[in-house]
């Protein structure tokens, strides 16, 4: 991912050029715009109805496993229950 931050600086991408488990994935897809974005988000879906790995407000939601523990390790998963962070 170094090289396209490279050739294109401050910019965002397309979700799916982009890495889910980059650590910096709000500006990696985002560029500046994450936070005009998420209030937007907040102003039109308040109840955090649409989500997707990646997505603006992808933080505020973790996946749990069957056993209600939070889904750990390398990749990010998407098998088991959907529950707001923090709960």
């Amino acid at each position: 991912m170094q090289k396209w931050r490279d050739v294109t600086p401050g910019s965002g991408s397309y979700i799916n050029e982009g890495d889910a488990q980059d650590p910096s994935w709000k500006s990696a897809f985002f560029g500046s715009n994450y936070e005009r974005l998420l209030a937007i988000k907040k102003k039109h879906d308040p109840w955090g109805v649409f989500w997707a790995i990646g997505a603006v407000g992808y933080d505020e939601w973790v996946m749990q496993d069957i056993s209600g523990e939070k889904e750990e390790g390398e990749m990010v998963m998407q098998d088991g229950r959907l529950c707001r962070a923090g709960t």
